[in-house]
């Protein structure tokens, strides 16, 4: 029980480390099956920056 603060970080790694890889596999998916409309489409930055905005706006 020396380790449990270890044990429970690697875990907590693993999980998101999983959970990282489903996100990433849908994403692919997802792109293989729609195509990309660069009109009302934007990318990741721009994304981000309006999800930042949005938690910030009040």
């Amino acid at each position: 029980m020396e380790n449990l603060d270890l044990l429970i970080f690697t875990s907590v790694l693993v999980v998101l480390f999983i959970l990282f890889g489903i996100a990433t596999y849908r994403q692919f998916v997802r792109m293989e099956k729609q195509e990309f409309n660069s009109v009302s489409e934007k990318g990741g930055a721009e994304n981000f920056l309006k999800f930042f905005s949005k938690l910030f706006d009040s």
